[in-house]
């Protein structure tokens, strides 16, 4: 029997903000809050499928407009799971600090995630949609860090912000702050691709690469490493499908985030029973790496993460399609972590 190993849960479907590359645009995730009777109604129901110590990440939309997100992290956190809060920060107020940092020192408690877009206020606010966005999400950041809560900052990198990024990433370095600059943009979950307008090109990467290269290659971790994973041909490709679900907040079953193919109901259905007999998770849990040609042909194998819903949304719900678009981008990683590691080289021989 399937266990399930990671829990998501959409707990607030309304957004505060309308970021111009969110792949969350399908119309039934726009209603919609989970409350606490829910939530202990899920994890009921989860009990003799769950792991142990099962990952849970609660997120939205924006998380903070659900009136219960206290009492939900809480409980969450109470039945013995890895909880991470995924939240734009603009709504993070000094009492809320006060309450994360409670579990500062507890296990389960993983960290609160934010996304900062860069430190140039009508840069970060043209990519929200939120007037005064920058400030409230920075001073959120600035809070959770001084009162020793788990942070970190994811930053996608976009036409919009693409000159940017290096700054805030150096920024965050140095105040030692956990982070990441994602520099591939999912489509959009709808399948109508409107966001791909704002996705990077080769000349971006080309001219991205030369600001990470600036100071002895300060920011070159940014470009990853090739990472040699045994078996990884033997893997499932939808794993996060195969060993997960997503619950949004209007009590939809989905496979995962930004895979809005509707399963069933937590009102009406199992989760139980979506989770074991869904034929669409029962598929997930058969597709595997070297099911994909390309994947047993790619010497970029090593940078690719793998997420199964770019390629799901590209192809308009497609399993055994790629999108041809994330794997380009995943060579180019390849290129430029290679360039990186061989101009070091050099540096360190000179020196």
């Amino acid at each position: 029997m399937p266990k399930l190993k990671h829990l998501d849960l959409e707990i607030s479907n309304p957004c505060n903000e309308r970021c111009i590359h969110c792949y969350r645009t399908c119309k039934h995730t726009k209603q919609g809050f989970l409350s606490i009777e829910d939530v202990a109604k899920i994890f009921d129901e989860i009990k003799p499928i769950r792991e142990s110590h099962i990952d849970v990440v609660l997120t939205g939309g924006e998380a903070l407009l659900n009136k219960e997100w206290r009492n939900i992290l809480e409980f969450c956190i109470s039945q013995n799971s890895r909880v991470s809060l995924f939240t734009n920060g603009s709504l993070i107020n000094k009492d809320d600090v006060k309450f994360l940092a409670q579990f500062r020192d507890s296990p389960n408690f993983r960290e609160v995630q934010i996304s900062l877009y860069s430190l140039s206020s009508e840069i970060h606010d043209a990519i929200t949609g939120l007037k005064g966005s920058w400030k409230k999400t920075l001073d959120a950041i600035k809070m959770l860090k001084s009162e020793g809560v788990k942070v970190f900052v994811s930053s996608p990198v976009m036409q919009t912000n693409k000159d940017s990024i290096a700054d805030l990433m150096r920024w965050m370095d140095s105040n030692d702050i956990r982070s990441c600059a994602d520099l591939l943009i999912f489509p959009n979950s709808d399948y109508q691709n409107r966001n791909i307008s704002q996705k990077l090109n080769k000349k971006d990467f080309d001219v991205f690469y030369n600001k990470t290269a600036e100071n002895n290659f300060e920011l070159g971790y940014i470009w990853g490493f090739n990472r040699k994973r045994d078996n990884l041909l033997d893997t499932l490709f939808y794993a996060p499908a195969a060993n997960g679900i997503l619950v949004s907040g209007n009590g939809n079953i989905y496979p995962m985030i930004g895979w809005y193919e509707k399963l069933g109901n937590i009102h009406n259905d199992s989760l139980k029973a979506v989770f074991l007999k869904a034929p669409l998770l029962k598929k997930c849990r058969q597709i595997k790496i070297l099911d994909f040609r390309e994947c047993c042909e790619c010497e970029a194998i090593g940078y690719c993460s793998f997420c199964p819903t770019t390629h799901i949304t590209a192809n308009h719900g497609a399993l055994m399609k790629l999108n041809q678009d994330y794997c380009e981008k995943v060579h180019l990683l390849k290129q430029m972590a290679e360039r990186r590691d061989a101009e070091m080289r050099k540096m360190n021989r000179q020196h």
